[in-house]
């Protein structure tokens, strides 16, 4: 464990916000984050890789099969409206930030290679301390990225053996047990909108009666087990995030948070 003064713990929407959201936004969360010394976790990082080299290939698989940026651009729109996604979701992002940059296809494409390959470690341990918490010694995402041809095959997450979240999970079990007690009626009156923390709750009984936390448990209690860990590895810690469920989670858990909407920060400046 580390303390000391005050400090944020980036969870992932964070870590994502900080390099992919639009630039008013960045500067914002970049400016913040300066004002406090900033950890992080394995267990975020793992997060974060899978969920931002996914989107990143998914954009190089596009820009490949495409003769500039604008049919990328244009291709990129009919494969999102097939997925049910939005403007606001990480492959736009992604791919906005890149077509600010570069008007023709090969360094665009050149660029996404690096940041596919190595680049992403450099965005994600921007403004870190280090080394990053390791309580659960998750090892989820340890395949990279293999490319065939022209083309990225996507990582997976995979559940390893060699996981220390079940003994995590016990070391912490006062937190779980105050996850699994949340009263009903409260939970009604919070703005539970995803139904995450009832999701948590739940899944919170059912590795305290014997469940095991590997695998689907864990990615349900993503966020309770960020939250833990930053609590449990430094004393002090402000838990950052731009997911309104690490609201509800600080609450429960009587954590500090630092919790921004982009909306907010967008009509604020």
């Amino acid at each position: 464990m580390v303390g000391g003064d005050e400090a944020f713990f980036l969870d992932t929407s964070t870590q994502i916000s900080k390099t992919w959201e639009d630039e008013k936004i960045r500067h914002y969360l970049n400016n913040e984050l300066s004002q406090k010394p900033c950890y992080c976790s394995v267990y975020v990082k793992n997060e974060y890789k899978l969920k931002v080299l996914k989107e990143a290939i998914l954009v190089h698989r596009v820009i490949v099969d495409s003769g500039t940026l604008d049919e990328a651009l244009s291709r990129l729109d009919d494969i999102m409206k097939r997925m049910d996604r939005g403007l606001d979701e990480l492959p736009y992002k992604v791919f906005r930030r890149l077509f600010k940059q570069y008007n023709s296809k090969l360094p665009c494409l050149k660029k996404l290679e690096k940041i596919i390959e190595s680049t992403w470690q450099n965005y994600f341990s921007g403004n870190l301390k280090k080394p990053l918490f390791n309580l659960v010694e998750c090892k989820s995402a340890q395949d990279d990225p293999d490319k065939r041809g022209n083309f990225y095959i996507e990582i997976t997450s995979r559940c390893s053996s060699d996981c220390k979240i079940d003994d995590f999970l016990k070391s912490q079990q006062s937190d779980l047990t105050v996850l699994s007690n949340i009263d009903n009626a409260k939970l009604d009156k919070m703005n539970d909108r995803k139904g995450t923390l009832k999701k948590i709750k739940d899944t919170s009984t059912a590795i305290l009666g014997g469940t095991s936390p590997h695998g689907k448990p864990c990615k349900e209690m993503s966020d309770a087990v960020i939250s833990i860990e930053a609590k449990a590895s430094y004393p002090t810690i402000i838990l950052h995030s731009m997911d309104s469920d690490f609201k509800l989670l600080g609450e429960v858990l009587n954590i500090p948070t630092c919790v921004h909407s982009k909306h907010k920060i967008l009509n604020n400046q």
